[in-house]
């Protein structure tokens, strides 16, 4: 059992309730109720959405495992799955498993809401797991997009079922009006999440990259490291945290007025943020890589707590 939450990477799984439940309780809900609405989509619905994510997490996760055996023998030898704990043939029945319960969940969303492109979703993200890891994952940078734009959705379907959902019974989401205006921030507020988590997850991705060079570099991968070196790709990742940095006080300067919010985005967000700079530039030990690559994980965890300071904040307006 424990060999197989390691292989689901159960710690990351959690992740995705959370962040859900999160968008849909502190952003969204509370939010809607300042036009005195409340969520359509039914809670049934809105956790088999959750159940569904979760399949295809830990479908995408095995599969991953599946086709790096090799190479995890080489970076991380101790904490092989498959082939070692558990058969291959093990761990690829779990897949298909993980995938249909996923699809089957998708096909039932879809037929609620009339939308059969919503079933075909489900499949299609089953279908970028497998070939990110047997194709993308060996490009240049291909692979760390793909996986940041699959986390990036996760926060970023809750709203579309949501929509999906208001669109059904009636609802105009379009147009001008305070309903329409309330909407549209609602929107910004997930947008701006998932954008958030898109790029953490973008640069936890490439440093990720410095800890698995050896097995990367021995069977052929052109992963940002191997392909710019590591000063380059250091520089890379520095940039692309300071636009990070740079974005979130952007946002905040236009949407954030309480001085609780300010004090919590510079001490839990953007001066770890920070760190991550500093301890970057002086790392070249893989031990180091991968605690910067923990770092940047807490900095993702405590972007997602702060939707609970916006539900405060929205709540305290009504």
């Amino acid at each position: 059992m424990q060999a197989f939450l390691r292989l689901i990477r159960w710690p990351n799984l959690i992740i995705i309730p959370l962040v859900m439940a999160a968008i849909r309780f502190a952003v969204m809900e509370p939010m809607l109720h300042i036009s005195g609405m409340s969520p359509v989509m039914p809670l049934r619905e809105f956790w088999l959405m959750v159940l569904a994510t979760m399949f295809l997490g830990s479908g995408g996760y095995i599969i991953n495992d599946y086709f790096d055996r090799k190479i995890d023998l080489i970076n991380k030898p101790g904490k092989v799955v498959v082939g070692q704990k558990m058969s291959r043939i093990g761990a690829i029945t779990w897949h298909i498993i993980f995938n249909s319960l996923a699809v089957l969940i998708g096909l039932w969303l879809a037929w609620q809401v009339h939308l059969w492109w919503v079933a075909a979703v489900y499949a299609f993200v089953s279908g970028i797991f497998w070939f990110y890891s047997t194709t993308y994952k060996r490009m240049f940078l291909i692979g760390n997009i793909i996986v940041s734009l699959l986390t990036a959705m996760v926060p970023f379907q809750v709203l579309l079922f949501e929509y999906t959902y208001q669109a059904n019974e009636g609802i105009m989401l379009f147009g001008e009006g305070p309903l329409q205006q309330n909407l549209y921030i609602i929107a910004l507020w997930v947008t701006a999440f998932s954008f958030f988590a898109f790029m953490t997850n973008l640069i936890r991705e490439i440093v990720k990259d410095f800890e698995d060079i050896r097995g990367d570099m021995r069977y052929g991968r052109k992963s940002v490291p191997i392909v710019l070196g590591l000063k380059s790709t250091k520089w890379v990742v520095q940039v692309l945290t300071l636009a990070t940095i740079l974005a979130i006080i952007y946002v905040a300067s236009r949407v954030v007025f309480d001085w609780f919010s300010w004090v919590y985005i510079s001490t839990l967000i953007i001066l770890p943020l920070l760190l991550h700079m500093y301890l970057l530039h002086f790392a070249h030990k893989k031990r180091q890589f991968h605690r910067i690559s923990q770092l940047m994980k807490i900095v993702m965890f405590t972007g997602l707590l702060y939707a609970l300071i916006v539900r405060y904040n929205v709540l305290q307006i009504v």
